[in-house]
């Protein structure tokens, strides 16, 4: 990863890594990994741009033991707040979703991961029941419900919400 400071002073579409597409409606995801925070302006005159970037409820807390994590998703706030005023001009909107406990294939890994470091003994079924036991809704969220905020975040409706970082996660801060 580069020094933060090389490129303070310089636009987002002024560093010298990044990737641009141009053209009429076309999308583009850059961000390569998490601490890898590159972007790229959509330019269309035609239609608008939508960039959402997936952070996590990591990136408002800190957590034992999770501190790269939550430190790579604050950063990631940041960049989608730059990248949104940098892109406004252009068409662009530019914002971040942050869930929070999502029932996935990457979530089952996590939850295989902390049981190891905790030393635990139980399954990943156990662990996640644990989990939701002290979430407010006493659930995982659905992958479909964040796709649902991300769908509405791309329609023509929500071009005026930009440079947000949007929370779903019943609740819960982490």
């Amino acid at each position: 990863m580069k020094r933060a400071n090389t490129y303070i002073g310089s636009p987002v579409e002024r560093v010298e890594d990044l990737r641009f597409l141009r053209g009429r409606g076309q999308y583009i995801d850059d961000i390569e990994r998490v601490g890898q925070w590159h972007a790229a302006i959509v330019r269309s005159p035609v239609a608008h741009a939508r960039i959402i970037n997936i952070a996590s409820t990591a990136a408002n807390v800190g957590y034992v033991r999770h501190s790269a994590y939550c430190a790579a998703k604050a950063g990631l706030l940041g960049l989608t707040r730059c990248v949104a005023l940098e892109g406004a001009a252009h068409n662009v909107s530019c914002n971040a979703v942050n869930p929070g406990w999502v029932a996935t294939d990457s979530n089952y890994s996590a939850c295989e991961q902390e049981i190891a470091i905790a030393g635990l003994d139980i399954t990943v079924e156990d662990y996640r029941r644990r989990v939701a036991e002290d979430l407010p809704q006493k659930r995982f969220l659905d992958p479909d419900e964040v796709a649902a905020l991300i769908g509405f975040l791309c329609r023509d409706e929500a071009f005026g919400i930009t440079a947000e970082a949007i929370t779903i996660a019943m609740g819960s801060h982490w």
